[in-house]
């Protein structure tokens, strides 16, 4: 499926091909919310561009996707995230003893009021030869990179610099996502492929904390406070 992953089609995409929620997952046996949990996908059909979408529960955000069966850029075409799901994809080769079978992703889940949680995403384009780079970064550096993913639906694509096969997520270094790759040739047909980064702030609950502490001190420095206007009517 060699369309970009903008607009309207981005959102197509999740009515494409199966889709597994796992509602009662993030439970634990008091059935209290956990505050993280991974959740692992059902394999998507064996041909190629069949897809799998995995949704977090209403109250969590994903903050987190690895590719867990498949190979990326041979027999998986990478991961795609949103705020609440997981998109794998499955490649047109079957490397690796996937002759029959499809792509499983495992996406890890937060509550949504412990960080904030920063979606960041870069399309790079290959209809010429020559080297392409990309680089994303987080919005400030309150934030940390907690993972930098690739999808692709050109299965014969050059491999880019940095990237794990097996997860289908690039090294970051610095709070950096770098990668660069070599096109040895042009091409009629333009290729791509986008690069998501998942950022995340410091912890919203350790702040609130951090206020309601500041607050109280200022609340009994304030009633500690004797005026000089008060003295002098109490002498």
């Amino acid at each position: 499926m060699a369309m970009k992953t903008t607009g309207i089609f981005f959102f197509l995409l999740l009515s494409m091909g199966k889709q597994t929620d796992y509602s009662e997952e993030c439970m634990n046996s008091s059935e209290e919310t956990r505050d993280l949990c991974q959740l692992t996908s059902s394999e998507s059909g064996p041909s190629n561009d069949d897809q799998i979408t995995t949704w977090c529960p209403n109250g969590y955000l994903v903050v987190d996707c690895t590719l867990v069966q498949g190979e990326i850029l041979v027999s998986s075409d990478g991961v795609l995230v949103e705020k609440q799901f997981c998109l794998g994809q499955r490649g047109d080769k079957n490397n690796g003893g996937m002759e029959g079978k499809g792509v499983k992703v495992k996406v890890t889940c937060q509550r949504s009021n412990i960080q904030k949680v920063v979606y960041t995403t870069e399309t790079v384009t290959y209809n010429e030869g020559g080297t392409k780079k990309a680089e994303l970064v987080c919005p400030s550096q309150r934030y940390k990179m907690k993972s930098c993913l690739l999808y692709s639906p050109w299965s014969r694509i050059e491999r880019p610099s940095g990237l794990n096969v097996h997860t289908g997520k690039f090294s970051v270094s610095e709070g950096k996502c770098l990668t660069s790759i070599v096109s040895t040739q042009a091409r009629v047909q333009e290729r791509w492929m986008t690069l998501t980064a998942i950022c995340t702030s410091f912890s919203k609950i350790l702040q609130d904390r951090f206020y309601r502490f500041l607050s109280k001190l200022q609340l009994a420095a304030s009633r500690s406070f004797v005026s000089p206007c008060q003295k002098i009517r109490t002498s």
